[in-house]
């Protein structure tokens, strides 16, 4: 099994992912680039060990108004609550809760399973704007200090399906 930090370790292309390999050239834009990852996080986070939190610690609390405008999200810790600043991945992410919701009664690691493409429907956007919307959830958990925060959003490699980090949510009205 890999470790915790290897999660992010995955190259994306044309609708597929799959783990990076040290030392590949990928070509981006018709440019060659040489990947050089690093043997072992430099994330305090990981190096934390027992006391670092991880997604399957917290659970997400969505309120969100009836016109879906606007959506606040809170972090439930097992000691704590923090309600985050607004941004606009967050209907993403309520997005993605909600499909874990609808497919309660499915098996755990079926839960909440969506196509790229249906979401960026959902959402009435492209995969480019809906990578910048993972890549800021990612950011805004990892600068919680919690472990595995690129897992907020989990990617199925090689079937093009998404799906929410986190098991434990609730989607509510204002």
């Amino acid at each position: 099994m890999a470790p915790p930090w290897a999660i992010a370790r995955r190259v994306e292309a044309q609708g597929t992912a799959r783990l990076a390999v040290d030392r590949e050239t990928l070509v981006i834009d018709g440019e060659a680039w040489v990947l050089d990852l690093p043997q072992r996080s430099s994330s305090s986070t990981v190096e934390a060990g027992g006391d670092a939190l991880t997604l399957s610690d917290i659970a997400l609390r969505f309120a969100v108004t009836r016109d879906e405008e606007r959506v606040d999200l809170t972090v439930v810790y097992p000691d704590r609550e923090i309600e985050l600043p607004a941004r606009s991945h967050h209907y993403m992410l309520m997005t993605l809760a909600r499909a874990r919701l609808a497919a309660a009664g499915a098996p755990v690691g079926e839960r909440g399973w969506l196509e790229r493409k249906e979401l960026c429907r959902m959402l009435a956007t492209d995969e480019l704007r809906l990578n910048v919307e993972v890549c800021r959830a990612r950011k805004q958990f990892s600068a919680l200090g919690i472990q595995g925060a690129a897992s907020i959003v989990d990617r199925r490699m090689g079937t093009g399906r998404i799906r929410l980090g986190v098991e434990r949510v609730d989607v509510r009205r204002m």
